[in-house]
């Protein structure tokens, strides 16, 4: 898919017409296929387990070679200039012999950011997501949600525009979930960054993205575009419009057919 209503400045992500294969694997996992984001928007990517969601993480950072096409973020060709992308995995990896200011200082470190600037930084951080006053604290002192949070801070600390996030509450438990997506969004509406976001869940989905990636074929070949009918500012209430239901019973649906269910 690929947004022709969209002018390149507006791209913060612009995927067109790339195919991969695992070296190990006699199957094409991606085949030809395209899809945009635009700037400031928070856009989900789903499908049915093995579609290759993640992988498409790793092909945006460079970890893994196209075998066709182009990816461009913020313009930039990545396979021609480094390009930044903030990365929040499925856990939060943090280190557990690393206090939560030393985690979130990482990427500035990596950066050659000066010391004292990545304290400042990390502060500023921290106290944005909630957590200041853990600076000293082990990632072992900290709550589920808490963890994922000081992750978020160490993401938001590569200074990236684009942030990729790989189901980043599947492992919480269903309260704390509810919390941290409600949390995330109101981080959207004020950092005024761009958010993919990979999720299994249907409904974490709608209830974050204002449009979602459907992912199908086998090989992958097409990404379909869902426009999600809920305004910016959103309630759990308005999971229960009976358009949005129909729209979950759709998604739900067309997940079950793509894994032969």
């Amino acid at each position: 898919m690929d947004d022709g209503k969209m002018t390149d400045s507006e791209k913060m992500l612009d995927i067109r017409h790339i195919s991969f294969q695992y070296d190990e694997d006699d199957y094409v996992l991606f085949d030809d296929i395209s899809f945009t984001v635009g700037r400031g928007e928070f856009v989900s990517l789903i499908g049915p387990s093995g579609s290759g969601k993640s992988t498409i993480f790793k092909l945006i950072n460079h970890f893994l070679p196209l075998r066709s096409g182009e990816i461009l973020v913020d313009g930039k060709d990545i396979s021609k200039e480094r390009v930044e992308c903030g990365y929040m995995p499925q856990h939060d990896l943090l280190f557990p012999w690393r206090t939560v200011e030393q985690n979130v200082m990482l990427p500035m470190e990596i950066q050659g950011v000066p010391k004292d600037k990545r304290k400042e930084v990390s502060d500023e951080l921290l106290d944005r997501v909630g957590l200041s006053g853990t600076q000293k604290k082990y990632p072992r002192e900290l709550s589920g949600g808490m963890r994922q949070r000081a992750a978020f801070a160490r993401t938001l600390a590569t200074g990236a525009q684009l942030l990729l996030l790989d189901e980043p509450f599947s492992a919480l438990d269903s309260i704390t979930r509810i919390s941290m997506q409600e949390w995330i969004l109101q981080q959207w509406d004020t950092l005024h960054k761009t958010i993919l976001f990979v999720t299994h869940d249907v409904e974490e989905a709608i209830f974050l993205s204002q449009k979602i990636l459907v992912l199908s074929g086998k090989p992958i070949h097409n990404v379909t575009q869902v426009d999600v009918p809920l305004p910016k500012e959103r309630s759990r209430e308005m999971l229960l419009d009976p358009d949005i239901l129909r729209l979950k019973e759709h998604l739900v649906d067309q997940l079950r057919q793509e894994a032969g269910e």
